[in-house]
């Protein structure tokens, strides 16, 4: 996230914004809004905007509990049958 995201009049950002801050689909941001997990506000147009502290805050609660992926088999490193790189 080193690009300054686009923010809204109000301060807030879109859905586009955060689904790319996130590494996701923008129907995930709109699911997640849904069910609670990341508070949108919407707009009287009918578009969800978000916080940028909350979205960041998932940020940092998403990498911080990621599991770590084999770079060939794309597999958890824990389950990965891959043999050792040298």
């Amino acid at each position: 996230m080193t690009e300054k995201p686009s923010l809204m009049a109000d301060g807030r950002v879109g859905t586009g914004v955060v689904a790319s801050i996130l590494g996701v689909g923008t129907e995930t941001v709109r699911r997640w809004s849904l069910e609670g997990k990341l508070a949108a506000v919407t707009t009287p147009g009918g578009h969800r905007r978000y916080d940028p502290a909350e979205v960041r805050e998932l940020h940092r609660v998403r990498a911080a509990t990621a599991v770590k992926k084999c770079d060939t088999c794309n597999w958890p490193v824990d389950d990965c049958k891959c043999p050792p790189r040298r």
